[in-house]
């Protein structure tokens, strides 16, 4: 094709590993806006080191998107990856991403970690461990950035220059460098960050802005040192502090697979934003659990904060679960938490073929405890609970093709 010409393959199902070339290690998308599904891109390199350019530049050590490139990352994982220069030109961009010229990149359910930025020793010109962009647009949703390094200390996690940036329950941890740990760094004017749903921590300063006049909206996030975590020098950007803000520790589980989760302990459960009307935000979390869940047991499902939804269960694909109340059926249990037996009762609009089942912490059905046609109006069904153990368990109330599950704890 013309090189003008926009490019819209699907990459699927794919491992991209060991490459090595100057721009874009696993991938470099030039005028290309490639949809990369269940894709893993590690270890890959983008080295200027033994190349002759003028400019002497490495940039996307896992993924490069330069001139209009709008590429769309939903279930991948970068990382290991490396952008990297020994010598002393233009700086390394980008271990795990680098996007330019006006290449906006969206990424869902999807993790960044371990990618690093290096350059020449005592070298302030290392931009973006996880992810680099500028004059761009960056989308983020049930995402991960984490321990992802630069060598000069800019942008550990995320760096912006005049570039805008949706950010919704992201989790942006533990990167470093060997000089400043700055997890967001944003450079540039009259550009527009939102921060909704997300937890910032493990940096030395979350936020940090550098000759910047941008705005930047902060809602329902949990950011380490607050307000006073952003750090401006010599600039005055626009911050909107807005409602819902945390600065406490995040309290993660450190589970070895995927030690961001939420403990049962975190301040993070059910405190995102209540009302996700616009956000557009996933189905499922970064595990593939139900995104929007009643982490608490407190009776409201409400949106956690960062990647992970504590406690959910896995939304399966053949099987979709519609935790939304149907306008025509009502689901109820009572008491919950139960000891011995539980009241189920439905209410239904018409008389229809029902399905009453209980469901393990995994999403599995364990038993079926009622299934026939019901008539309308309301019925009650009684549920004995002691032949299992203690723990989280669901109702799962089957009509047609819609679902109802209410979360139960046995004690």
């Amino acid at each position: 094709p013309d090189l003008n010409d926009i490019v819209k393959p699907t990459l699927q199902n794919l491992i991209i590993e060991n490459n090595y070339t100057e721009s874009g290690g696993g991938i470099a998308c030039l005028n290309a806006s490639p949809q990369i599904i269940d894709v893993t891109i590690r270890n890959n390199t983008a080295s200027a080191d033994n190349i002759a350019h003028p400019l002497n530049q490495a940039k996307g050590g896992g993924l490069f998107c330069i001139n209009h490139s709008n590429p769309s990352l939903k279930n991948v994982t970068i990382t290991g990856n490396i952008a990297s220069s020994n010598s002393y030109g233009e700086p390394q961009n980008g271990g795990g991403i680098a996007c330019k010229d006006s290449s906006d990149v969206t990424l869902i359910n999807s993790t960044i970690s371990n990618n690093q930025v290096i350059g020449p020793s005592g070298y302030w010109g290392s931009y973006g461990g996880g992810i680099f962009c500028t004059q761009s647009f960056l989308t983020l949703k049930n995402v991960e950035i984490s321990i992802n390094t630069t060598s000069s200390g800019w942008g550990n996690g995320i760096y912006l220059v005049q570039s805008n940036a949706e950010l919704t329950n992201l989790t942006m941890v533990d990167n470093f460098s060997y000089n400043h740990h700055y997890g967001l760094f944003i450079h540039g004017n009259g550009n527009y960050v939102s921060i909704t749903n997300s937890i910032i921590y493990g940096h030395t300063n979350s936020i940090f802005f550098l000759y910047s006049y941008d705005t930047l909206d902060v809602s329902f996030s949990d950011i380490e040192y607050g307000e006073t975590g952003i750090v401006k020098y010599d600039c005055s950007p626009i911050i909107n502090w807005l409602n819902g803000n945390l600065d406490e520790d995040p309290l993660f589980s450190g589970l070895e697979d995927n030690p961001y989760q939420l403990s049962a302990e975190s301040p993070c459960i059910d405190t995102g934003n209540p009302d996700t009307t616009g956000l557009n935000i996933p189905n499922d979390d970064l595990l593939g659990n139900v995104r929007i869940w009643d982490g608490d047991n407190n009776g409201s499902e409400v949106i956690d904060m960062g990647a992970f939804e504590f406690n959910s269960i896995p939304v399966s694909n053949n099987d979709k679960v519609n935790k939304t109340k149907v306008e025509n059926e009502v689901l109820r249990t009572y008491p919950n938490p139960v000891i011995k037996n539980l009241q189920i009762e439905t209410e239904l609009h018409n008389t229809e073929y029902i399905e009453i089942s209980l469901l393990n912490i995994r999403g599995q059905k364990i038993e079926t405890i009622y299934s026939g046609i019901q008539n309308a109006g309301i019925s009650k069904f009684l549920w004995g609970s002691n032949e299992y153990i203690i723990g989280v368990y669901f109702i799962k109330l089957k009509v047609k093709d819609r679902e109802i599950i209410e979360k139960i704890v046995k004690r």
